[in-house]
């Protein structure tokens, strides 16, 4: 979605509506149905803060994303997010200087193997098929190989095979 198209703030000209609006629209029945279809923590987080737009030029370029995002699917099928975690926690105890167990580091390696995987995906594209809105999401996970390769040169060699085995198990699974 576009920067600020989910959450709890509120861009200026947009109002709150009450709650009984909400049930008229079956706005929670419908953010509930899109939860299920959500495949991490993370999307479900996301789909529980949504809330209407106002502002008509963000509401047409989400229009737009959903609709590239719709054409993608059926021409090159679905991707999956479940590996994706929230890896903040991780990142402060490192800036910190503090160490990640195997365990921890298995998780990063997923959550990168899952963007390694976007990637993938979003290459698949015909070479003909012109650019669209998502097209700079996808460039933006790009550089994740490299944060693979460091976590691996930091790695002990067990835990580096152990780290490999499992990316490219995760990404047979997103092949397949």
């Amino acid at each position: 979605p576009a920067n600020g198209a989910c959450g709890d703030g509120l861009f200026a000209g947009e109002k709150k509506m009450n709650n009984k609006v909400y049930k008229t629209l079956e706005y929670y029945k419908i953010i509930n149905m899109l939860k299920e279809q959500t495949t991490s923590e993370a999307g479900s987080r996301i789909a529980h803060k949504l809330t209407p737009i106002y502002d008509l030029d963000r509401l047409e370029l989400m229009q737009s994303e959903t609709a590239d995002a719709l054409n993608r699917i059926v021409k090159y099928g679905h991707i999956s997010f479940g590996g994706i975690i929230d890896i903040s926690k991780y990142t402060k105890r490192l800036k910190s200087e503090g160490a990640l167990n195997s365990d921890e580091l298995l998780k990063i390696a997923g959550h990168i193997g899952c963007g390694l995987s976007a990637v993938k995906y979003n290459n698949s594209k015909k070479s003909n098929d012109a650019k669209d809105s998502l097209d700079p999401y996808f460039d933006s996970i790009a550089p994740l190989k490299d944060v693979y390769e460091l976590i691996a040169s930091l790695a002990p060699a067990r835990l580096l095979t152990t780290l490999r085995r499992h990316l490219m198990t995760l990404g047979a699974r997103r092949t397949v």
